[in-house]
């Protein structure tokens, strides 16, 4: 009923499931590439006709904001960056980083399905941070930096 619907909106967790629902709507109109970066808030404000309803600036869910804006396209090349750097783990050449590295990526992960950790400054750079510092020791290749000379050759 809509007294029902009332309700389940006027609570946080209520508003929230709004936004995520309205929000895989938005990616359903525009599935492949969605409505460019930067393009969730006019999007979501367009899409939504209620004059008194809530319009967010993101959805308060990474993936959602990231198909929504680079569509399932761009969704599938963040989820592939984050394997990516899961993999990547196996080569940090201390266990101590290594750990520290999936710890985060895991609580990163964890995070982004409940807000939008890569639109905030401080959440962005803190992502940034933590990667320089947990993979700064080795090279794509998985080598340490003590094993590669001046030259940027094995030695």
């Amino acid at each position: 009923s809509q007294t029902e619907q009332l309700a389940e909106k006027s609570n946080s967790i209520g508003q929230r499931m709004e936004w995520y629902r309205n929000t895989v709507r938005l990616v359903m109109e525009r599935p492949l590439l969605g409505y460019g970066t930067g393009g969730f808030p006019r999007a979501y404000a367009d899409f939504i006709t209620d004059p008194g309803a809530s319009k967010p600036a993101h959805p308060h869910n990474q993936y959602l904001m990231t198909a929504a804006e680079n569509g399932l396209v761009g969704l599938l090349a963040f989820i592939a960056v984050l394997i990516w750097l899961w993999r990547m783990t196996t080569r940090i050449p201390a266990l101590l980083q290594q750990d520290i590295a999936r710890g985060f990526l895991i609580a990163f992960s964890i995070g982004c399905l409940f807000t939008s950790l890569l639109l905030d400054n401080v959440e962005g750079l803190l992502f940034v941070w933590m990667l320089a510092l947990t993979f700064g020791g080795t090279d794509a290749g998985g080598r340490t930096h003590s094993d590669v000379g001046v030259s940027g050759r094995l030695s």
